[in-house]
């Protein structure tokens, strides 16, 4: 058996998108030794029985979903309930869009499923100009209390690469906000600092693992064995550094994380080889 389980099927039910019925994918995939499969129908969960019949028949694994299509420009998501009640909250939402609109159709906007997403996994399927808002998937995040991806697939028309560079674009940005967001909030908060002993080479290793650089490679350097420091508040200042440095670093430049003693003074520095600062602005930054 594969490890492989398709989470975006598209059954006849999704009208003019999907072509076979709901129980045929689950037998196609029986023979081809899935993992399982998740029927998930454009504004909809009407194929859901009809595959869950012949999935337990045949001892398919079958995630039961809607594909949510949006009329504000959001992304389309797949959405699959984690339990009873979320499928519950599920099926209300999809009422709730075809209640607005005439026998057919399903008007949702993003507010109604941030509103409705208690337990629900969500995947977001990004568009294929891969323009979507950077901000989409940590509200999706936030809302849905961690159960939000974002999905990836190869269209094969020449373009993959250029859309998963794209996509990785968009997680950095992510990771980015979400960090800055942090160190907002913690800077809000007054506390005194809280040393502790500290392997300084594994604390450095530790802090580039956090960082996101695709094409700059990032070293580490340490002639300290331990120091004691406040090691969440370094972190953070280093993680400032570090993240200015690889993005004003050349594609497959180098940025060096050094810490080094002297004395009893422990110092850390960041080095790259972009450009640096132009001449004409360092008196303005120093001032």
């Amino acid at each position: 058996m594969s490890d492989y389980a398709e989470l975006a099927v598209t059954s006849n039910f999704s009208f003019l998108r999907g072509a076979s019925h709901p129980e045929e994918y689950a037998v196609q995939a029986a023979a081809l030794g899935l993992a399982g499969i998740g029927i998930a129908d454009r504004n909809s969960v009407a194929g859901v029985v009809r595959a869950h019949s012949i999935a337990k028949e045949k001892n398919v694994q079958l995630a039961v979903g809607a594909r949510l299509v949006f009329r504000d420009g959001t992304p389309d998501i797949l959405a699959y309930p984690s339990g009873l009640p979320a499928w519950g909250r599920l099926t209300r939402l999809l009422s709730l869009g075809k209640q607005r609109v005439e026998k057919g159709g399903c008007d949702l906007d993003l507010a109604d499923l941030l509103a409705w997403c208690e337990g629900l996994n969500l995947i977001v399927c990004p568009p294929a100009a891969a323009d979507m808002d950077a901000m989409l998937l940590p509200r999706l995040d936030e809302a849905a209390s961690g159960r939000a991806w974002l999905a990836a697939s190869h269209l094969y028309r020449g373009d993959d690469a250029r859309r998963g560079t794209a996509l990785r674009s968009i997680l950095e940005q992510i990771a980015r906000l979400d960090r800055l967001l942090a160190e907002l909030l913690a800077m809000t908060q007054r506390r005194e600092p809280v040393p502790e002993d500290v392997d300084v080479a594994a604390f450095l290793h530790d802090c580039v693992a956090d960082c996101v650089a695709t094409d700059v490679v990032v070293r580490v350097e340490s002639t300290a064995a331990h120091a004691r420091f406040d090691a969440a508040m370094v972190r953070r200042a280093i993680a400032n550094l570090l993240q200015n440095a690889i993005r004003h670093s050349p594609p497959g430049g180098n940025v060096t994380l050094r810490a080094e003693r002297t004395g009893t003074t422990l110092r850390v520095t960041v080095a790259d080889t972009g450009a640096g600062v132009a001449p004409e602005l360092r008196d303005k930054i120093a001032k």
